[in-house]
């Protein structure tokens, strides 16, 4: 089980293009050193989320968000948040990330989402949780240059 202190998880693959932004958010929050009280995490798997966020008050999740190109603007089961664009950051509930505007990236068979959804299951209570997704195009995969 994890302190009772905040954790901010920086998601993503760093040679997939913007697929790591989470990561980099990670590293510039512990560049020089993390905000006190707070562990700051990169990760590449999401279902560490489960064990990490384990007795927490809050936990924040940085990843990347494909924006949807089918999501309309009177959609009832949308954000209401409008139509987003690359670049845009939205900071969603848990609850928002199947029907909003935009989708986690994972290239895991477990997503954001289902491990979020674990971690409340399997350690009550449930911590305060609340992610931070920067719209991207498409997630590249590595080319060695």
């Amino acid at each position: 089980m994890s302190g009772a202190g905040g954790l901010v998880a920086g998601i993503g693959q760093r040679f997939a293009g913007d697929d790591g932004v989470g990561i980099a958010v990670a590293r510039a929050l512990l560049a020089p050193a993390p905000p006190p009280g707070v562990d700051v995490r990169e990760l590449t798997d999401p279902s560490r989320l489960i064990d990490l966020g384990a007795g927490r008050k809050l936990v924040i999740v940085v990843d990347a968000l494909l924006a949807s190109p089918v999501a309309a603007a009177d959609d009832p089961d949308a954000s209401g948040r409008g139509a987003v664009s690359v670049g845009d950051v939205l900071v969603l509930r848990p609850d928002e990330l199947e029907r909003g505007r935009a989708t986690p990236v994972s290239s895991h068979g477990l997503g954001v989402a289902e491990a979020l959804t674990l971690l409340a299951m399997l350690h009550p209570p449930a911590p305060r949780i609340v992610l931070v997704g920067v719209v991207i195009g498409a997630a590249r995969r590595f080319v060695a240059v």
